[in-house]
């Protein structure tokens, strides 16, 4: 397998529109790994998360974590592995803009990885790692639950 670099994919304070957190480069296959959001606000919020393909834009068919509330000064911490391949972007939005901030990470590689590329977004795999440090799959209905998808952090 090609030799990837592990990096930040990107670091935002989440708007109120949609925010572009990343982009897959030209010529490169990318997956995501861990992507946590903190509210610093002093009241609940909530946010999405989409993971839009190449070609196409935010709309709730993309969505992987819809309208999720998240209580003040609390941090949710998602592991995925999601292949991403060139033009693949990870969106966010807030409820309010300017009080949740958003950390994602992982790996990128020169080229494609053909094995990655039929299963990209549609099989994503979503732990979620709750306040009580509890891993659960995420219960969105398009996300793959196999005994693969509890990673411990």
């Amino acid at each position: 397998m090609a030799t990837g670099r592990v990096m930040r994919f990107g670091q935002a304070i989440l708007g109120s529109s949609n925010t572009l957190i990343y982009t897959c480069p030209s010529s490169r296959t990318a997956i995501l790994r861990d992507l946590a959001v903190c509210n610093n606000d002093s009241g609940a919020r909530t946010y999405s998360l989409h993971f839009v393909k190449t070609g196409e834009s935010v709309a709730d068919a993309n969505a992987v974590v819809k309208t999720r509330s998240i209580a003040s000064k609390v941090t949710d911490a998602y592991r995925f592995n999601l292949p991403m391949v060139t033009g693949d972007k990870i969106y966010a939005v807030a409820d309010v803009g300017a009080l949740l901030s958003l950390q994602a990470s992982g790996t990128e590689y020169e080229g494609t990885l053909a094995p990655f590329v039929p299963t990209r977004l549609v099989q994503a795999v979503c732990t979620m790692l709750l306040g009580d440090g509890v891993h659960r799959p995420s219960q969105h209905p398009r996300h793959h639950q196999g005994p693969t998808d509890l990673q411990p952090r």
